[in-house]
């Protein structure tokens, strides 16, 4: 014990002496920079990591002649290794961890080791197959699956191969299996149709990527010889070096992660369309080494942050640039042809939550949280393919916008390769601290024809769009330094998407596609050679601005979810309207026969207004709705009585407030997709020479399920045939006798919804009044009826669980049951939230049971 503190205290000398030289380090080059935010910062030995890449070899192994090494150094606030370091064991023979080091920071260090336990002990069969083949498995080849749908032809157009296979080798307890590759001893072959991409991965992981000097010098134990809580995947037991070797078996930084990830930013570069995608993939290889308990959540921290580095520091190499064009055009083939099967990685918002957290893994965040973003030298090329139409610098700020806070653990590196987010920043920028100029070519093809900012973007600076490509904004924006089209098409997806800023559109299309109206917190300015696109859901205004409009040019004017406008419906609202305003040109898409369409501004509206001259007004009726909503049940519009007759009628049926594709008859039968839902129909009435008017009626209740029962009342032990309507095709539903539950039956619900099965009413069930309850595993949907039991012979009747209503109370009960035209009680459902016109809310009822 003696000799181990002594060694620590040399440890710590050393540590300290290190700490300052990084403080001097970092303030040094911040000062330099002056005040701009985008500069680079260098580390605490004068390098930037692009320009000394090739020092990470196994010849440098300290921070100060190795930039790799240098790069990790956040991990001395919280380890110090021991130099030269010498391993001590227990009487067991099992190594001591900090025999080689001193923890600094017991607070992150155990918390990294716990959640590497918990995520062991958590893990599941798939979860465990999945680490099994990220392990043994060439991390290449493991990389290719984001690119999802065009996975299988890249393997197939560059001969990739792996021995280790799906299906998990019944002896791998036992053996180790090594990836020998492909046919040729190679994870893909770089002579290949898809070729160019083969050989930009290899240049990649080529590139003195390695992170063999980083766990020398470090010795930061595998967490699994840190706790015993930390359960290795038994299958990878014959991959785990044994305590003796622990000292050349350092865990950071993870190399698997550090190798996935450089072999995913490569694929990432030649394909920037599957840029986030890839990246998620990257992410699940990474914390798959968490899974297996080969590696903590600091281990793969650092794995990415070298890898991002090393990426960066490839693509900056001139004598890497045709292979970068090669490896694109090469992309630009394999994703021209189809793409066969699902998306693993289709969900964007899931995708964008699990990168972060993975970014992190919620370690505890005990650093200065008040350092600014710092963007590395280099780091910009990293977006090259994906934000084509931005300058370098552009992209720095992008990156400087979407980076991480400062403090989290291991992150604050001086130069800042930790905290980039570059999902976020695939998604374009989240400020505008200072005025953005956008130029998107559409003849350069991809993103320069057409992109999307999905990020929410704050910032007190501008944005000039310019070109001929189109930029769609999604986010809930608040910079304020306003908005101008020049050129091409901006689109505004979101409400909030043109911040709260004035607008000027000087040429080019000013669109929209959001669900609510568009605000533009200051004016309106549409110049003679531009065009405003609206569409038109509803009720609302598609533009709402709140200053001065001064409009002219062109207006197209289109309506959504089979919308009929009325004889003055009103299209945007202004606060002010400028002088002379008027449109040069007008074009409506979607208006009815003899509906001629004129804009005007009146009363601080632009107005569409119908100029056919009628001879008269309609007379609308009050349209009903017979029939009830249930399942399988059909429901009649009648339109009621409208004059001056004959008066056509059309027909559009609404669930909630969204049409119903080809619902457009006097007839609908309720289906599953209703369940839980208000039904409703618009009743329009034509008649040559006057104009159009549209009415509503709604359905009486929501739409419900349904069960029936062949008998209601039966005795105790006998059989009675259930059926229902209105679940979730395929889905397992279970069926229960209450009050007190009774599990009696499951059912496998058919194509349409519906099922039938016959089950047995248990003959101890007490004599008297229950419920037969219907509940769909997955959908949620229940449905049930009513059933009364009579005592089995020679069982003496007990006391009834079931509901038994009060004699008063069963005049009401039978009148109910008549109204819903069966005997039944409905529905919950529980109902995610749907694409609708204006805004609407779902309400979730529970039948008394």
């Amino acid at each position: 014990m003696t000799r181990i503190s002594a060694r620590r205290r040399a440890a710590a000398v050393t540590a300290t002496a290190l700490a300052g030289a990084l403080a001097f380090g970092i303030a040094a080059p911040a000062h330099a920079a002056g005040t701009d935010p985008i500069a680079p910062h260098p580390d605490a030995w004068g390098r930037y990591y692009v320009d000394a890449w090739a020092t990470n070899t196994t010849a440098n192994t300290s921070p100060e002649t190795n930039a790799a090494i240098g790069l990790l150094t956040p991990m001395l606030d919280y380890w110090t290794p021991e130099v030269p370091p010498t391993a001590a064991f227990d009487a067991s023979g099992r190594f001591i961890p900090d025999s080689v080091g001193t923890v600094k920071n017991a607070t992150v260090l155990d918390a990294n080791i716990a959640d590497a336990a918990r995520i062991t002990a958590a893990r599941t069969p798939e979860q465990a197959a999945a680490a099994y083949r990220y392990d043994r498995r060439n991390q290449n080849y493991s990389a290719v699956q984001g690119l999802g749908p065009w996975a299988d032809a890249f393997r197939t157009g560059t001969n990739a191969g792996t021995t280790i296979p799906d299906e998990i080798p019944a002896d791998a307890t036992t053996v180790k299996y090594d990836d020998k590759g492909n046919a040729n001893g190679a994870w893909a072959d770089e002579t290949s149709t898809y070729g160019p991409m083969v050989a930009l991965v290899n240049q990649f992981r080529n590139s003195s990527a390695s992170t063999n000097p980083s766990k020398a010098y470090y010795n930061y134990a595998r967490p699994f010889r840190w706790s015993t809580d930390v359960q290795v995947l038994p299958t990878l037991i014959p991959a785990k070096q044994p305590d003796a070797n622990a000292l050349s078996d350092g865990g950071y930084p993870s190399g698997h992660t550090n190798a996935a990830y450089l072999a995913t930013l490569a694929l990432a570069y030649a394909a920037p369309e599957r840029f986030q995608e890839l990246l998620t993939s990257a992410s699940d290889i990474g914390n798959s080494r968490i899974v297996a308990g080969m590696h903590s959540p600091g281990d793969v921290i650092g794995g990415r942050i070298m890898a991002t580095a090393v990426a960066a520091a490839a693509l900056n190499q001139p004598a890497n640039a045709d292979k970068m064009a090669a490896a694109r055009t090469a992309a630009e083939a394999l994703l021209a042809t189809p793409g066969v099967g699902a998306d693993a990685y289709a969900d964007h918002a899931g995708n964008e939550k699990l990168y972060a957290d993975r970014l992190t893994y919620g370690l505890p965040r005990v650093g200065d949280t008040t350092r600014p973003v710092v963007v590395p030298k280099g780091a910009e090329v990293l977006l090259a393919s994906r934000l084509p139409y931005l300058t370098a610098d552009q992209r720095r700020w992008v990156l400087q916008s979407t980076g991480l806070g400062s403090g989290y653990a291991l992150l604050d590196d001086a130069e800042g390769w930790g905290r980039l987010n570059l999902y976020a920043a695939a998604d374009g920028y989240s400020a505008f601290d200072t005025d953005v100029s956008v130029d998107m070519d559409a003849a350069q093809g991809g993103f320069s024809a057409a992109d999307s900012w999905r990020n929410d973007i704050e910032g007190a600076g501008s944005l000039t769009k310019s070109g001929t490509g189109a930029l769609t904004l999604t986010g809930d924006n608040t910079f304020t330094g306003g908005t101008t089209v020049n050129g091409g098409t901006l689109a505004a997806a979101s409400a909030d998407a043109l911040g709260t800023g004035s607008v000027s559109v000087a040429g080019g299309t000013l669109t929209e596609s959001a669900t609510a109206p568009v605000q533009i917190g200051g004016d309106l300015t549409l110049a003679p050679t531009s065009t405003l696109e609206l569409t038109v859901e509803g009720p609302a205004p598609a533009l709402v601005v709140a200053g001065t409009a001064s409009v002219d040019g062109t207006a197209k004017i289109s309506f959504a979810n089979g919308m009929v406008p009325s004889d003055d419906t009103v299209i945007a609202t202004f606060g002010r309207v400028g002088a002379g305003t008027s449109f040069d040109a007008v074009q409506v898409d979607g208006l009815p026969a003899g509906y001629t369409p004129a804009l005007r501004i009146t009363d601080g509206a632009l107005h569409l207004v119908n100029t056919t001259p009628a001879v008269g007004s309609l007379t609308a009726g009050t349209p009903a709705i017979g029939g009830t909503p249930v399942v399988g049940q059909t429901l009649t519009a009648t339109p009621g009585a409208w004059t001056p007759t004959p008066v056509t009628f059309g027909y559009q049926w609404f669930r909630g407030a969204v049409a119903i594709a080809g619902a457009t008859s006097a007839d609908y039968t309720v289906g599953f997709a209703d369940v839980g839902q208000t039904l409703s129909v618009e009743v329009t009435g034509s008649k040559s020479g006057y104009a159009p008017q549209t009415r509503t009626a709604t359905a009486s209740g929501i739409a419900t399920a349904v069960v029936t029962l062949d008998d209601a009342s039966v005795t105790a032990g006998d059989r009675v045939t259930v059926s229902g309507a209105g679940f979730a095709p395929g889905e397992t539903v279970g069926i229960e006798l209450r009050s007190t539950p009774v599990q009696v039956g499951t059912a496998v619900v058919g194509p349409t919804g519906a099922f039938i099965v016959s089950i047995t009413i248990p003959v101890n069930i007490p004599a008297g009044s229950h419920t037969i309850v219907v509940t769909g595993a997955s959908s949620a949907v229940t449905a049930s009826a009513p059933l009364t039991v009579a005592a089995a012979p020679g069982i003496a009747a007990l006391a009834a669980t079931g509901g038994t209503a009060p004699l008063l109370l069963v005049p009401f009960l039978a009148a109910g049951l008549l109204l819903t035209g069966a005997a039944m009680v409905i529905v919950r459902r529980r109902m995610r939230r749907a694409p609708a016109r204006g805004v609407v809310r779902w309400w979730t009822s529970r039948a008394g049971l």
